[in-house]
């Protein structure tokens, strides 16, 4: 019985031909997002520990870790656009967004 591919690299070779990188794009494209979700989470939940904290030391350490991670977010939500509008003026951004992926 043949096994089943783990890696997406065990799929495609590493030269591959025009629209093989689509699943790869599709990747990076998804993995960003997730990013930004999760970046997303960490804010909220220091939001939510600095709003009821259980004594005033953890309303300042989230409060402090807030400060630290909501530049990081903006960070990631610049890169996110900047990766956006480079690719707007390719075929990728075109690929990606078919439903067959």
């Amino acid at each position: 019985m043949p096994k089943k591919p783990q890696r997406l690299n065990e799929i495609l070779d590493t030269f591959a031909p025009q629209g093989s990188n689509d699943a790869r794009w599709f990747l990076v494209e998804h993995q960003l997002e997730q990013l930004k979700m999760s970046a997303r989470t960490v804010l909220g939940c220091l939001r939510i520990v600095a709003e009821k904290p259980e004594n005033e030391e953890e309303r300042l350490i989230a409060e402090d870790c807030l400060a630290i991670t909501e530049p990081l977010l903006v960070e990631i939500l610049e890169t996110w656009a900047t990766l956006l509008s480079y690719l707007s003026g390719t075929d990728v951004s075109e690929r990606i967004s078919r439903k067959e992926l």
